[in-house]
Formats: structure tokens, sequence, C-alpha cells
């Protein structure tokens, strides 16, 4: 059995201690740091102690305003939008967040978030997920596979209901 052990890469212990010196940090943190590309100390200090003025701005992201008209569209009709999330933090905060504000225009909204234990993304010929997912979630279809949120078989439901604002929606 081969022994498992942390490879890093080499640095420059001399650039090691400055950082750590600079920003009061232990070496093994600056040595972190440097190894991820943040070296210099307005970046490393920037990443550690972020701002909202430091983030970037929504308009960089992919089709953003066509995102932001079929919600429009969406809330305008009264239609169920479908909230879902990732099983980590980030995922389930920007879940929670979302499904608040739609809700707060007035949105009918269906949060879930993905269960570690049950979901994953995967390629399969046959139709996959609960009825609600599956009526929520427009696959994308390439040749015959299909790709949607897939369960392994019989689990109670592959995403699992979010509370939000005080509740549970199920």
């Amino acid at each position: 059995m081969r022994s498992l052990a942390w490879q890093t890469p080499s640095l420059d212990e001399a650039q090691v201690t400055a950082l750590a010196i600079e920003l009061g940090l232990r070496p093994l943190t600056a040595r972190i740091l440097i190894a991820r590309g943040f070296g210099q100390r307005e970046v490393a200090s920037r990443f550690l102690a972020p701002r909202l003025g430091d983030l970037r701005k929504p308009e960089g992201m992919a089709d953003l305003p066509r995102a932001v008209d079929r919600l429009v569209a969406a809330l305008a009709a009264g239609e169920t939008i479908g909230v879902f999330g990732d099983y980590d933090v980030d995922g389930v905060t920007t879940a929670a967040v979302l499904t608040s504000a739609l809700r707060a225009f007035g949105g009918r909204v269906i949060p879930r978030a993905a269960s570690r234990q049950f979901c994953c993304a995967s390629a399969k010929t046959a139709a996959c997920g609960s009825q609600v997912q599956t009526s929520l979630a427009r696959p994308r279809s390439s040749s015959r596979a299909t790709v949607r949120w897939c369960q392994p078989a019989n689990p109670p439901m592959p995403m699992m209901p979010m509370r939000v604002g005080g509740f549970t929606r199920a």
C-alpha cells in the first residue's frame, strides 16, 4: 500500500517569513496563501479581510440580463419558481437569500437544497428526480442523454426541503 503524504510546492522561505511578519500570521498560513497565489501583502490582506467593495460587479456574470428578464416574467405571471441550492454553506445560503428576496417580490417559490447523501449530477437516459423537481427543471438534452439531478434507487427525496423565513416548505 502506498503511503499518503501531503505534497506541497517548494516556496521561497524568505517570502513566507516576510508575509508572516508583515501580516502577523503564522508561517503555515503565509505558506498556504503564497501557494494559492496570494503572495503580495495587499492581495493577501484583501483575501483575509474582504470588503463588499472588492467584490466583482454582477454585470460580468454570463446571461445575467436573460436570467433577470426570466425571473421578472415569472414573478409577473405568478409562476412557481424553483430555487435549487448546493449542499455546502454558500449554496444553502444563496438559495435562502434568493428565496427570501423572490418571496418579498410576491413570488411563489419552492426552495430545495441538494442532499450530499442522495444527489449527483449525472447523465441518464431515463427520467430521474422528484415530481416537483422534474416539473421545475428543464433538462438539457444532447442526443439521447438527459442531464438532471439524479438519485439512487428509491431514496425518500433527492432534494431536501429548505427552511426559509421561519417555516419549512416541503
